[in-house]
């Protein structure tokens, strides 16, 4: 992604934002862990039953992870985090991703569908076996 392109998502006045642990991730992996999640509402009205949307956009294929309904008030900032962190779990249809690049997206969308903004985070999904041999840190 470019600067531009980040400066521009960053600036959005509706956005999802995850704090990631780490971008290297396990190719057997069950679960996405966030030590924290937010979206934020830079504008004076209220996001009422509002979407948001988690899926992960692969080189092969794009997968539906979680949906959220909330509202969140204006001029503010709403915690996805109800304790210390988030789990995204993915399908029980998805038993190991390909290894590669992979873009994580958090869309928010109004209650008629609307979609407000879009997040999106690079990834690296790692074949553990092979990453082993080259690595001691994930």
């Amino acid at each position: 992604m470019h600067f531009r392109e980040a400066l521009q998502r960053a600036l959005q006045p509706v956005l999802a934002i995850v704090e990631l642990g780490q971008t290297r991730w396990p190719s057997k992996l069950k679960h996405l862990f966030f030590p924290h999640a937010w979206v934020v509402n830079d504008t004076r009205e209220a996001l009422d039953n509002c979407g948001v949307i988690f899926e992960l956009r692969g080189p092969k294929e794009h997968i539906s992870l979680k949906e959220l309904a909330l509202d969140v008030p204006a001029d503010s900032v709403h915690s996805l985090v109800p304790d210390h962190f988030m789990q995204v779990p993915l399908p029980e249809t998805v038993t190991e991703l390909a290894p590669g690049n992979y873009g994580l997206a958090i869309l928010v969308r109004s209650s008629s569908g609307a979609l407000l903004s879009e997040n999106l985070y690079e990834l690296t999904v790692v074949d553990m076996g092979a990453f082993a041999e080259t690595s001691n840190t994930i």
